[in-house]
Protein backbone atom coordinates (compact mmCIF):
# COMPACT_ATOMS: atom_id res chain seq x y z
CA UNK A 1 0.00 0.00 0.00
CA UNK A 2 1.52 3.53 -1.06
CA UNK A 3 1.68 6.10 1.66
CA UNK A 4 -0.95 8.24 -0.08
CA UNK A 5 -3.12 5.40 0.08
CA UNK A 6 -2.54 4.52 3.68
CA UNK A 7 -3.50 8.18 4.53
CA UNK A 8 -6.68 8.12 2.66
CA UNK A 9 -7.46 4.59 4.88
CA UNK A 10 -6.23 6.86 8.08
CA UNK A 11 -8.60 9.29 7.28
CA UNK A 12 -11.70 7.59 6.50
CA UNK A 13 -11.30 4.63 9.22
CA UNK A 14 -8.57 6.53 11.88
CA UNK A 15 -6.97 2.98 12.07
CA UNK A 16 -4.07 3.61 15.24
CA UNK A 17 -2.95 1.47 17.47
CA UNK A 18 -2.74 2.52 21.04
CA UNK A 19 0.25 4.18 22.85
CA UNK A 20 1.97 1.01 24.14
CA UNK A 21 2.35 -0.06 20.72
CA UNK A 22 3.45 2.97 19.53
CA UNK A 23 6.23 3.19 21.99
CA UNK A 24 7.22 -1.00 21.42
CA UNK A 25 7.88 0.19 18.15
CA UNK A 26 9.93 3.63 18.65
CA UNK A 27 11.60 2.50 21.58
CA UNK A 28 13.03 -0.84 20.88
CA UNK A 29 16.32 -1.04 18.86
CA UNK A 30 18.39 -3.87 19.61
CA UNK A 31 22.02 -3.18 17.90
CA UNK A 32 23.69 -6.24 15.86
CA UNK A 33 27.05 -6.42 16.54
CA UNK A 34 29.22 -5.53 13.50
CA UNK A 35 32.57 -6.47 11.81
CA UNK A 36 34.57 -4.77 14.04
CA UNK A 37 36.16 -6.83 17.59
CA UNK A 38 34.33 -5.76 20.75
CA UNK A 39 30.88 -6.24 22.23
CA UNK A 40 27.77 -6.56 20.59
CA UNK A 41 26.08 -3.23 21.95
CA UNK A 42 22.20 -2.81 22.62
CA UNK A 43 21.24 0.79 22.03
CA UNK A 44 18.57 1.94 25.24
CA UNK A 45 15.56 2.80 24.04
CA UNK A 46 15.30 4.01 20.59
CA UNK A 47 12.99 2.34 17.53
CA UNK A 48 13.03 -0.54 15.33
CA UNK A 49 11.67 2.11 12.45
CA UNK A 50 11.75 5.43 14.36
CA UNK A 51 14.21 8.29 13.82
CA UNK A 52 14.94 10.13 10.99
CA UNK A 53 15.83 12.57 8.29
CA UNK A 54 18.55 14.19 7.32
CA UNK A 55 18.06 17.50 10.27
CA UNK A 56 17.12 20.53 8.99
CA UNK A 57 19.68 23.45 9.43
CA UNK A 58 17.83 25.76 11.46
CA UNK A 59 17.32 29.39 9.08
CA UNK A 60 19.81 32.03 9.63
CA UNK A 61 19.15 35.06 11.35
CA UNK A 62 21.40 38.06 10.18
CA UNK A 63 19.38 41.01 12.17
CA UNK A 64 20.52 41.50 15.59
CA UNK A 65 16.83 42.79 16.64
CA UNK A 66 15.22 39.62 15.29
CA UNK A 67 17.92 37.11 16.98
CA UNK A 68 17.58 39.30 20.22
CA UNK A 69 13.12 39.18 20.38
CA UNK A 70 12.79 35.70 18.38
CA UNK A 71 11.43 32.85 20.70
CA UNK A 72 14.38 30.36 20.95
CA UNK A 73 12.56 27.52 20.28
CA UNK A 74 11.36 29.13 16.93
CA UNK A 75 15.09 30.31 15.86
CA UNK A 76 16.00 27.40 15.63
CA UNK A 77 12.70 25.31 13.62
CA UNK A 78 13.38 26.09 9.44
CA UNK A 79 11.36 28.23 8.03
CA UNK A 80 9.10 26.03 6.19
CA UNK A 81 7.88 24.39 9.58
CA UNK A 82 6.87 27.57 11.03
CA UNK A 83 3.66 28.62 9.75
CA UNK A 84 0.15 27.83 10.96
CA UNK A 85 -0.50 25.85 7.80
CA UNK A 86 -1.10 21.97 6.36
CA UNK A 87 2.06 22.03 4.51
CA UNK A 88 3.99 23.70 7.74
CA UNK A 89 2.69 21.26 10.07
CA UNK A 90 3.71 18.17 7.80
CA UNK A 91 7.30 19.59 7.65
CA UNK A 92 7.32 20.26 11.40
CA UNK A 93 6.56 16.80 11.88
CA UNK A 94 9.62 15.42 9.45
CA UNK A 95 11.64 18.29 11.05
CA UNK A 96 10.98 16.96 14.55
CA UNK A 97 11.85 13.32 14.08
CA UNK A 98 15.60 15.02 12.09
CA UNK A 99 16.05 16.37 15.57
CA UNK A 100 15.58 13.08 17.31
CA UNK A 101 18.12 11.73 14.94
CA UNK A 102 20.41 14.98 15.58
CA UNK A 103 20.01 14.09 19.56
CA UNK A 104 21.44 10.43 19.02
CA UNK A 105 24.21 11.39 17.31
CA UNK A 106 25.53 14.15 19.66
CA UNK A 107 23.50 12.93 22.85
CA UNK A 108 22.74 16.08 23.62
CA UNK A 109 18.72 16.32 24.44
CA UNK A 110 18.40 19.64 23.68
CA UNK A 111 17.90 18.68 20.23
CA UNK A 112 14.29 18.46 21.29
CA UNK A 113 13.62 20.96 23.74
CA UNK A 114 10.38 22.65 23.63
CA UNK A 115 9.07 20.58 20.69
CA UNK A 116 6.81 18.71 22.16
CA UNK A 117 4.59 19.47 25.56
CA UNK A 118 5.13 17.45 29.19
CA UNK A 119 2.51 15.23 28.53
CA UNK A 120 3.56 13.82 25.54
CA UNK A 121 5.03 10.42 26.60
CA UNK A 122 6.74 9.09 23.66
CA UNK A 123 8.29 12.24 23.35
CA UNK A 124 9.52 11.87 26.66
CA UNK A 125 10.74 8.86 26.43
CA UNK A 126 12.89 9.42 23.23
CA UNK A 127 14.24 12.91 25.35
CA UNK A 128 15.61 9.97 28.12
CA UNK A 129 16.65 7.73 25.10
CA UNK A 130 19.62 10.51 23.87
CA UNK A 131 20.26 10.86 27.39
CA UNK A 132 20.25 7.15 28.42
CA UNK A 133 22.92 6.23 25.05
CA UNK A 134 24.99 9.31 25.87
CA UNK A 135 25.37 7.97 29.62
CA UNK A 136 26.34 4.73 27.85
CA UNK A 137 29.28 6.66 26.19
CA UNK A 138 27.43 5.49 22.52
CA UNK A 139 26.22 7.91 19.49
CA UNK A 140 24.80 6.55 16.88
CA UNK A 141 27.40 7.61 13.56
CA UNK A 142 24.88 8.77 10.85
CA UNK A 143 20.57 9.65 11.02
CA UNK A 144 19.14 6.15 11.81
CA UNK A 145 15.77 6.96 9.88
CA UNK A 146 14.73 8.68 6.85
CA UNK A 147 11.42 10.16 6.41
CA UNK A 148 9.86 8.89 3.30
CA UNK A 149 6.65 11.05 3.44
CA UNK A 150 5.07 13.22 5.45
CA UNK A 151 1.41 14.43 5.15
CA UNK A 152 -1.69 16.07 7.21
CA UNK A 153 -4.55 13.73 7.71
CA UNK A 154 -6.72 16.32 9.48
CA UNK A 155 -6.26 19.89 10.25
CA UNK A 156 -9.10 21.26 11.68
CA UNK A 157 -10.23 20.89 14.84
CA UNK A 158 -7.44 18.23 15.13
CA UNK A 159 -4.05 18.92 13.30
CA UNK A 160 -2.45 15.28 12.46
CA UNK A 161 0.24 14.18 10.62
CA UNK A 162 1.23 10.89 8.71
CA UNK A 163 5.00 10.28 8.92
CA UNK A 164 6.40 7.43 6.55
CA UNK A 165 10.17 6.13 8.13
CA UNK A 166 12.64 3.98 6.64
CA UNK A 167 15.38 3.06 9.26
CA UNK A 168 18.69 2.84 8.09
CA UNK A 169 21.60 0.71 9.17
CA UNK A 170 23.76 2.90 10.65
CA UNK A 171 26.95 2.31 13.39
CA UNK A 172 26.99 2.99 16.81
CA UNK A 173 30.14 4.20 18.03
CA UNK A 174 31.72 4.97 21.68
CA UNK A 175 33.92 7.64 23.03
CA UNK A 176 36.71 6.67 20.66
CA UNK A 177 34.62 6.73 17.52
CA UNK A 178 35.05 2.68 17.31
CA UNK A 179 32.05 0.96 15.88
CA UNK A 180 30.43 -1.57 18.62
CA UNK A 181 27.47 -2.25 17.32
CA UNK A 182 25.03 -1.86 14.03
CA UNK A 183 21.13 -0.22 14.07
CA UNK A 184 19.24 -3.02 12.42
CA UNK A 185 16.88 -1.83 9.16
CA UNK A 186 13.04 -1.14 8.82
CA UNK A 187 9.99 0.28 8.20
CA UNK A 188 6.89 2.18 9.85
CA UNK A 189 4.37 4.69 9.90
CA UNK A 190 3.06 6.92 12.68
CA UNK A 191 0.59 9.39 13.00
CA UNK A 192 2.04 12.76 15.27
CA UNK A 193 -0.48 15.06 17.02
CA UNK A 194 0.43 18.70 17.12
CA UNK A 195 -1.29 22.06 18.33
CA UNK A 196 0.53 25.26 17.02
CA UNK A 197 0.57 28.14 19.57
CA UNK A 198 3.50 30.58 18.64
CA UNK A 199 5.24 27.60 17.03
CA UNK A 200 4.16 23.89 16.29
CA UNK A 201 4.41 21.41 19.19
CA UNK A 202 4.20 17.87 19.25
CA UNK A 203 1.50 16.44 21.60
CA UNK A 204 1.04 13.01 20.79
CA UNK A 205 2.68 10.08 18.79
CA UNK A 206 0.89 6.83 17.86
CA UNK A 207 2.17 4.06 15.67
CA UNK A 208 -0.59 3.73 12.33
CA UNK A 209 -1.85 -0.17 11.40
CA UNK A 210 -0.81 -0.94 8.02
Amino acid sequence: MTAAARAHRLRRHRTLLPYAAALAALLTVTACSGGDPGPTATTPPVSPTSMSTTTSAPPAITSATTTSSLDPVIAKIPTAARPDTEAGAAEFAKYYFGQINNGFQTGDPRAVEGLSVASCVTCQAFASAIKALKVKGQRYGADLAQVEYSSTLDFTPNVRVLIDLSQQQVPILDTKGKRVGLTPTGKASFVVSLKFSAHWTVTRIQKAKD
